[in-house]
């Protein structure tokens, strides 16, 4: 999962069903059949919508209660707002 995670975050610019089919298989999976039904399709766009309604412009993007954390961020922000939440 984690390779595949990164493979598509290192290549955002150049994301097409033809090249996630591809890095999947380079990796040793096969999502042809899911991603050409498009079965999760109405999911991954309620997903798009709550992070956008939340605030999200970007990836990754966090909350952590009800808190948003944008943009890649070191552990000391994580910790920044964990600690705040648990004060």
């Amino acid at each position: 999962f984690f390779e595949y995670h990164d493979k598509i975050l290192e290549n955002q610019q150049s994301l097409s069903d033809s090249n996630l089919k591809t890095w999947a298989q380079e990796l040793g999976f096969s999502i042809d059949t899911c991603l050409d039904s498009q079965k999760y399709l109405d999911e991954v766009r309620k997903d798009l919508a709550d992070a956008q309604a939340a605030g999200g412009r970007g990836t990754p993007y966090f909350v952590i209660n009800g808190k948003p954390l944008s943009g890649a961020q070191p552990f000391s922000a994580f910790k920044q707002v964990i600690d705040a939440e648990l004060a």
